[in-house]
């Protein structure tokens, strides 16, 4: 017979880590090692601590290397999230939400924006001009283009 209230053993911790700004390496290291741990015990609850805590990449990586994943492996789609174009590529089988894929967009479109101011602030193309005509200018159009909810300024 399983030991589901481990569960409530594992994620105060997890969240502790979590909100403690905790780096994703040693999250993922001591995730793991209290994964195994409870395991141990006979832990059978743990895809609904998994399911909790999509929403951070190195729990979800922490699970993966225990051997812990979802039925519909939701949870190798979420470890991307941190990388949106693999994440976007991690799509293209099974059933995806809509709400899942938008957010994947975004994110991409986001990075992509980012890699571009930061090639403006290395070309020191971003003094400010609102010509319209010159490239720092076209680029930041293009960047409002991409990301719409930033604002163009590095």
């Amino acid at each position: 017979m399983g030991w589901s209230s481990a569960t409530t053993v594992f994620t105060p911790i997890a969240h502790a880590l979590i909100d403690a700004n905790v780096d994703d390496t040693t999250k993922r290291r001591v995730l793991a090692n209290l994964i195994r741990g409870l395991q141990q015990g006979d832990w059978d609850t743990e895809d609904e601590a998994l399911e909790d805590l999509l929403h951070d990449p190195a729990a979800v990586l922490a699970f993966a290397d225990c051997g812990v994943h979802l039925p519909d492996r939701r949870c190798c789609r979420a470890a991307l999230t941190s990388e949106p174009r693999e994440h976007i590529k991690a799509m293209r089988s099974g059933d995806v939400p809509e709400a899942e894929m938008d957010q994947a967009l975004d994110a991409y479109a986001h990075q992509l924006a980012e890699r571009q101011r930061a090639h403006l602030h290395a070309d020191g193309d971003d003094a400010g001009c609102v010509c319209g005509g010159c490239t720092a200018c076209l680029v930041t159009e293009v960047i409002k283009l991409i990301d719409p909810t930033a604002t163009g300024e590095g």
